[in-house]
């Protein structure tokens, strides 16, 4: 029997998806929006303080600049220029990769995120005190892009594959599709729960989905890109900073969120005064992404009822069997093919199963087996 991605899918997506303290160092405390150079350095602000921190691949971190009134947003260009906002004097500044300043400009009151188009060097920027998104371009020109209600203490922004841009408003949790002079609804990640005040802080981009981190709450969330309020857990519970299996760890007011592509890996700063930033590894893979080479399509992801699962009729094979396993690799249920049922599709009833991380493992009529993982709401 030919077998593709099982392993892949049960140690990578599922057993060994594990959260490590990537820094714990109190003197360097990032607590604020982070963002990767070509390098791979991480660039981290401390809105509690006046730093910008620039840890390396090894996690070294040491100061890139400092003296800003609460630094905040962190973008990048495609020269390596490193921009920071500073939210309490209203600027964005510019610092070359040495850390030397080349410009600043004056933005507007309480600018607060801060993200580089996909396809150029244009800045997108939040205000929090008109709920605004805008933009700066390389010769310094601010265009506004949308501005007041639905958007409420707008912070979060992210650019999906199609550069599409999402932001996130921090009080509420409602995070918007916004285009010039419009916002769509997406989704609302919940700001319940927690000792103190939670608020959706910072929003990031990963493999066809976004996540977005609870301050307050201690929490992560999965949120999907093409359908409605399509949130998910993802990780965190109550207050604490736990490494380990992504089940077992907790989160100390997460904070800034960023994706490291080349580690398919998420690293997430916490508002605790520690100075941690953890990185959660071996993220889920989009449904495209894990079917590229094998054809399988897998929906709906996640799933609360039945799962269907098809194999594209142009191979002509035939689906014989699917097996479903838990995050241990123990086996729950097999599903086979009904004589008369159709050649290409099963579905898998998974209305008895209880939330998380699971494994489809699907025997075709080749004796080829393939596997998808699939998030069971």
């Amino acid at each position: 029997m030919k077998r593709f991605l099982l392993f892949f899918f049960i140690t990578g997506c599922i057993q060994a998806q594990t959260v490590t303290t990537f820094l714990d160092d109190p003197s360097a405390d990032v607590d604020d929006d982070m963002e990767f150079d070509a390098s791979g350095n991480l660039y981290g602000s401390n809105f509690a303080g006046d730093t910008v921190y620039k840890i390396d691949t090894d996690g070294n971190a040491s100061v890139f600049v400092d003296g800003i009134a609460n630094p905040n947003g962190i973008a990048i260009d495609s020269s390596g220029n490193v921009f920071v906002v500073e939210y309490s004097a209203g600027m964005i500044h510019k610092y070359n990769s040495s850390g030397g300043l080349l410009e600043s400009y004056a933005v507007g009151s309480f600018p607060s995120g801060l993200e580089k188009s996909p396809s150029s060097d244009d800045l997108y920027f939040t205000l929090v005190s008109n709920n605004s998104v805008n933009i700066l371009s390389p010769d310094g020109t601010i265009t506004q892009l949308f501005q007041g209600a639905p958007l409420d203490v707008p912070v979060g922004l992210a650019f999906d594959d199609e550069e599409n841009l999402y932001v996130g408003n921090y009080i509420g949790g409602q995070i918007h599709r916004v285009s010039l002079n419009n916002a769509v609804y997406l989704a609302t990640v919940p700001t319940d729960g927690g000792g103190g005040s939670p608020f959706l802080a910072f929003i990031g981009y990963a493999n066809s989905k976004l996540y977005g981190t609870i301050y307050g709450a201690h929490k992560i969330y999965e949120i999907g890109i093409t359908t409605n309020d399509d949130v998910t857990l993802f990780a965190g519970s109550s207050q604490g900073s736990d490494d380990g299996p992504i089940a077992n760890a907790t989160f100390d007011n997460p904070g800034g969120i960023a994706f490291n592509p080349t580690e398919n890996a998420l690293y997430i700063s916490e508002f605790s005064g520690d100075g941690n930033i953890r990185k959660i590894e071996d993220m889920p893979l989009s449904v495209a992404e894990q079917s590229v080479a094998v054809k399988i399509d897998l929906s709906p992801n996640p799933a609360e009822e039945f799962v269907t699962i098809k194999v594209d009729p142009s191979l002509g094979l035939e689906i014989e069997r699917v097996a479903l396993y838990d995050s241990t690799g123990s086996i729950l249920k097999t599903v086979y093919r009904m004589a008369q049922g159709p050649r290409f599709q099963l579905w898998v009833d998974v209305r008895e199963i209880p939330a998380g991380f699971y494994l489809l493992e699907v025997l075709n009529s080749n004796s080829e087996t393939v596997s998808v993982s699939f998030i069971k709401k």
